[in-house]
């Protein structure tokens, strides 16, 4: 899958955390899926008035504007159905970090696959978010907005 319009808003999502939204580490920090499944936790975050949510391709995209956390869950036509990936920015040693969980209920070939497409997914971000950091001047205040810091999974 490739985000396009959603890999903007994700760059924007990040580099606003990144610029000092938060002092110290998030809340859920290193949280495990708190969901029996896919539906439950579609159902608990459609309930909350500080999450949004889009359908791209066969993934569901939930973004929790509080909580600093993005969520990714298979549609049922995805191979890797069913599957929930729940990824948590955490500020450290004044850089961001990407906490990651993982519930996937698919073949293990697919699971393998969904854990190293979003490994290397958060790693390309965290990558693109050190570059954008080191680019600035010493003077900077604030970081710029890293265009296209995310490449969410196929």
């Amino acid at each position: 899958m490739r985000w396009k319009n959603g890999t903007i808003a994700l760059a924007v999502w990040f580099a606003s955390v990144g610029a000092g939204a938060h002092a110290g580490p998030m809340d859920g920090e290193g949280a495990a899926i708190p969901y029996a499944s896919p539906d439950a936790a579609l159902v608990a975050l459609r309930a909350s008035p500080q999450v949004s949510e889009r359908l791209e391709n066969d993934w569901f995209a939930l973004q929790d504007h509080q909580g600093h956390v993005l969520w990714s869950i298979t549609a049922p036509g995805n191979a890797m159905y069913p599957s929930m990936v729940k990824r948590t920015l955490v500020q450290r040693d004044g850089g961001v970090e990407i906490g990651m969980s993982i519930k996937c209920g698919a073949s293990r070939q697919a699971c393998d696959t969904l854990v190293q497409t979003f490994q290397a997914s958060n790693d390309r971000l965290r990558q693109r978010l050190r570059d954008t950091t080191t680019a600035a001047p010493p003077s900077a205040t604030a970081q710029p907005t890293p265009a296209g810091a995310a490449d969410p999974p196929r």
